[in-house]
């Protein structure tokens, strides 16, 4: 199985099987905290990565990603924090875990897609390659790009990337 996630508090973890086909793609769960500040669900990410990967053997891609100009300190903090949180669960996990840049996994699936915004391109890809995952709302693109970070973790899995 192979795993991909686009971190954030507001990211996603999908899942596809050595075919390519989805096995399962879910928001990350978040806790609301005091002042209704979000930290991740983490034992209930651990819960969704095991029920959709079972026992088979797992491969993990999350997002590499740093900080952007203009961020303010404490976003950039949550969003460091939430990522290696991520990181940590995939390795605990025992899955062999890469990290790449969002230039990579967009230059494999979303280079054909006409216009500027990455987002819509994302969930453009992803309904192409899998016209059955249902990605209706304009925030889905973060399932969306943990489907098609889970697909390049496949490919380069299977050394199936096409430079």
């Amino acid at each position: 199985m192979y795993i991909g996630v686009d971190a954030g508090l507001a990211g996603a973890v999908g899942v596809v099987d050595e075919d390519g086909r989805v096995v399962g793609v879910h928001d990350l769960p978040v806790l609301i905290g005091k002042n209704r500040s979000k930290e991740l669900h983490l034992p209930q990410i651990v819960k969704l990565i095991r029920e959709m990967v079972g026992d088979a053997e797992g491969f993990a891609a999350v997002e590499r990603v740093h900080a952007m100009p203009k961020q303010g300190v404490r976003s950039c903090f949550r969003f460091g924090k939430a990522t290696g949180h991520l990181e940590g669960i995939c390795s605990a996990l025992g899955y062999q875990l890469i990290l790449v840049t969002p230039q990579s996994w967009q230059k494999q699936f979303t280079r054909f897609i006409d216009g500027a915004d990455t987002k819509v391109k994302s969930v453009l890809a992803a309904s192409y390659k899998w016209p059955d995952v249902d990605l209706p709302r304009k925030k889905d693109h973060n399932k969306a790009e943990a489907l098609l970070i889970a697909e390049f973790c496949r490919l380069h899995h299977q050394n199936k990337l096409k430079e």
